[in-house]
């Protein structure tokens, strides 16, 4: 029941979203969650925080921004006990062209990407290459781009026009090397950018 938490002065503007139960923290630790904050134009201080908590009533912010870009879309965190490390799965963005699902001309195409961190409350790793979609133009913080390594993503066999817009990934508790989704598959009709239609999938990952 999130309701004593928000109704406390210092939670306030704090968005509850999903909330990781952390096996493998101290217990003043035990739970933390993630936070978009700010606008995509202080490139400086907006981006991913982290926040902890030991009853989930009493949150603590970490100052330090841990990843310094402008995922748009549904973010989570996650301890995964088959690596013994920490994953999170937000919104990425790769460029694309008409009937293509790798390159782009015109417009960005919306898949899940996802990052492996050994410790949550430092700054995420950020890989080489093509990390940054300047989506916005480069006077606002960039989006996660290609460079990050793709979990979901539409191919061939999908229909045409379609990206992922939400991820809903869970682990599934009854296996350790099991992940489930239950994204929203982004349907244009017609053509974007005129018109849209969404529909809910199921979708299965073995880490």
């Amino acid at each position: 029941d999130v309701g004593p938490q928000l109704a406390l002065p210092e939670n306030q503007g704090l968005d509850f979203g999903p909330v990781l139960v952390d096996p493998a923290a101290p217990p003043e630790q035990r739970y933390k969650k993630t936070a978009l904050e700010g606008s995509m134009s202080e490139i400086d201080t907006a981006g991913i925080y982290i926040y902890y908590s030991a009853d989930r009533v009493n949150w603590t912010r970490v100052p330090e921004r841990v990843f310094p870009f402008y995922p748009d879309g549904e973010n989570s965190l996650m301890y995964d006990p088959s690596l013994g490390k920490y994953v999170a799965f937000f919104r990425q963005w790769h460029p694309r062209s008409p009937g293509s699902y790798v390159e782009s001309a015109i417009k960005p195409l919306r898949t899940v990407g996802r990052v492996v961190i050994d410790d949550p409350l430092r700054p995420w790793p950020i890989p080489e290459g093509e990390a940054r979609a300047y989506l916005w133009g480069e006077d606002n913080l960039p989006a996660p781009g290609p460079a990050f390594e793709t979990v979901l993503a539409c191919d061939d066999q999908d229909p045409p026009e379609c990206d992922f817009y939400d991820h809903g990934i869970l682990r599934y508790p009854w296996a350790d090397d099991v992940y489930v989704a239950f994204p929203v598959l982004y349907r244009h009709f017609p053509e974007p950018p005129e018109g849209a239609f969404e529909i809910a999938h199921l979708a299965q990952q073995r880490t």
